[in-house]
C-alpha cells in the first residue's frame, strides 16, 4: 500500500503557488510580469527581481500583476515554466486570455499596461506579440519564440523592446537573430544591449519606462 501511495504522489502534478500583487495608491502605470524558469517556492533570482519590482512599484507608482505559470518544465519537472518550444497561436492566445482575466483580481486602476517577460517568460512574450495581441512589450534575456505558423507583417501588432545582456552566452546570439527575423517583418521593435549577463537590469527597465513615458 506505502508503495502505491508514492507512487501516486510521484505521478501528480506540480501545484503554482498563489499569483503576486503589488498595489499602490493612484496608479501611473500597470505591468504584466511573467517569470523564467521558476520553481514552486522561487528561484533566488526572482526572490531578488520581486524586491526590484517593490522599488519600482513605490518610486514610478506602478501596480505590478506577478502570476504563476501552471506549467511543467518537460525538460526540467522540478521547474514552471510558460512555453516550451514552437508554439501553436491558439494555445497561446488562449493562455493569453486567461492571464489578462487573472490580472483583474490585482489592478485597481486601467492606466497604461506594459507587458514585461524575462528569460522563459519573455520567450513566451515574443509569441505572444507575433500573435498581434498589441501594446508594449519588454521581452528580457529572451532567446526567441517561435509560432506553428509564421506570421507575415508585424507592422500593427504593437511595440516591442528587446533587452539582452552581452555576457549572456546563452542568448546573446541566438536573441539578436530572433530579433532581425521580427524587423525584417516591419515589427515595431528596438533592441537594446547593456553589459551583463542573464539577468533583468534595473537602470535599463527605468529607461524604458521613461521612454515609454512612465
Amino acid at each position: 500500500m506505502l508503495k502505491i501511495i508514492v507512487s501516486l504522489l510521484i505521478c501528480l502534478p506540480v501545484f503554482t503557488l498563489a499569483d503576486d500583487c503589488i498595489n499602490v495608491p493612484a496608479p501611473k502605470a500597470r505591468i504584466i510580469y511573467l517569470h523564467g524558469m521558476n520553481l514552486k517556492e522561487h528561484t533566488v533570482n526572482e526572490k531578488k527581481r520581486r524586491v526590484l519590482f517593490n522599488k519600482i512599484s513605490k518610486e514610478k507608482s506602478i501596480e505590478i500583476f506577478l502570476p504563476r505559470s501552471k506549467m511543467q518544465c518537460p525538460k526540467h519537472k522540478t521547474m514552471l515554466c510558460w512555453m516550451w518550444g514552437r508554439g501553436a497561436s491558439d494555445k497561446i492566445n488562449n493562455k493569453w486570455d486567461q492571464i489578462l482575466e487573472r490580472s483583474k483580481n490585482c489592478f485597481k486602476s486601467q492606466s497604461k499596461l506594459l507587458y514585461l517577460g524575462f528569460s522563459n517568460g519573455g520567450n513566451y512574450l515574443n509569441q505572444v506579440f507575433q500573435s498581434c495581441a498589441g501594446g508594449n512589450f519588454i521581452s528580457v534575456g529572451a532567446s526567441g519564440g517561435s509560432l506553428d505558423k509564421a506570421p507575415r507583417d508585424l507592422s500593427n501588432c504593437g511595440s516591442y523592446f528587446s533587452v539582452i545582456g552581452k555576457s549572456d552566452k546563452a542568448v546573446y546570439a541566438r536573441g539578436k537573430g530572433f530579433f532581425s527575423q521580427l524587423k525584417k517583418l516591419n515589427a515595431n521593435a528596438k533592441l537594446l544591449e547593456f553589459n551583463g549577463g542573464h539577468e533583468l537590469p534595473e537602470q535599463v527597465l527605468i529607461e524604458l519606462l521613461k521612454e515609454l513615458e512612465i
